[in-house]
């Protein structure tokens, strides 16, 4: 019988890199892998690739790119970028009859990006997804000389900003933590395209979420890897978030985000009983998700829904009063807009 696990490792011992393995970047042991999945991406897998090679580092890096055959022009850039840079990327042009696993629930599972981690040579791995980009160039120097100084930090992670102009402005303390109760209480989000830890810290983890199909990735990633190492932030912003209309977290069909939301509770209650860590099990927090989704999109037919279901549900707080009324109202909404100009 076909199992997730075994096809994932069954399917990479027949993947080919581009170009071979004598480049020169094969012939160097890299310090930093740097993870970078790509599909239908041709507007900004250029920058994405750009923001990496311009890192200013005293270390050898390497640039793993999983193409996942695209239907428009992206692997031609992948590719043009793979020839002009045999110093620094390792290029996989993915197959998705292979990349793409049918679970015995029906739903699907991707292996390109997890393929992209089993390919990495560095002690550290770092991503930034296609659609993404970095900015300082200083980024991955500051993150390794952290690690390298301190055994006892295995992740760190930095602010970002979103291409809409938002500013994480993350609450996360700057000295090392035990990150495990932040995580599971969503007190604060770390953005995967500023992450970085110690490869071995994948071995170490039970991948407990193989099993689960939870609907993201990082998130169960990053709270197991919590048990094992201390995680540390730099308050400095080092990239932009892309925000589309089709990610998974931000999607133009809202169940799917809702079914994202609802994803990342199950997930966090999950472990939260694994760890015996006790959580606020109410919807007040899932409402105030949906409810800026609702807001991001200004629609007052599904602000009055989600506000229905809220009060149902005792969950409409007053933060997602203030975003139901920015959403349904101008004054709200500059309401909004100077309670978080001072939060």
């Amino acid at each position: 019988m076909q199992t997730f696990e075994s096809e994932l490792v069954r399917r990479f011992s027949s993947i080919h890199e581009f170009l071979g393995e004598e480049k020169e970047v094969n012939k160097t042991q890299p310090l930093v892998s740097v993870c970078v999945a790509t599909y239908n991406q041709q507007d900004f897998i250029g920058q994405c690739l750009d923001g990496i090679l311009m890192q200013k580092t005293d270390f050898p890096y390497e640039i793993i790119v999983g193409e996942d055959e695209s239907s428009d022009d992206t692997r031609e850039i992948c590719k043009r970028y793979a020839v002009e840079h045999q110093d620094k990327i390792r290029l996989f042009l993915r197959d998705r009859k292979e990349s793409h696993f049918t679970n015995p629930d029906g739903t699907t599972s991707r292996f390109n990006g997890l393929w992209n981690r089993m390919s990495c040579r560095g002690k550290y791995i770092a991503f930034c997804e296609g659609d993404d980009y970095w900015t300082d160039p200083m980024k991955l120097q500051m993150q390794v000389d952290i690690m390298e100084n301190n055994p006892e930090v295995g992740f760190v992670h930095t602010d970002f900003e979103t291409s809409d102009g938002k500013v994480g402005h993350s609450k996360w303390p700057t000295e090392p933590i035990v990150a495990t109760e932040i995580l599971l209480k969503a007190q604060c989000h770390i953005g995967s395209l500023t992450m970085m830890y110690r490869r071995d810290l994948l071995e170490k983890i039970p991948k407990m979420y193989y099993t689960q199909r939870f609907k993201m990735g990082d998130l169960p990633m990053q709270i197991e890897m919590s048990r094992e190492c201390k995680f540390q932030y730099i308050n400095k912003i080092t990239a932009v978030y892309r925000v589309l209309q089709n990610s998974a977290s931000h999607n133009s069909d809202i169940q799917k985000e809702i079914d994202f939301y609802r994803s990342a509770r199950e997930c966090r209650m999950f472990y939260a009983k694994q760890y015996g860590i006790e959580l606020n099990e109410d919807d007040k927090q899932l409402y105030l998700y949906i409810m800026k989704s609702v807001y991001g999109r200004k629609d007052k037919a599904l602000a009055k829904k989600y506000r229905r279901e809220a009060k149902e549900n005792k969950a409409f707080t007053l933060a997602t009063r203030l975003f139901y009324w920015g959403t349904v109202s101008r004054l709200g909404n500059l309401l909004l807009k100077i309670a978080y100009k001072f939060a």
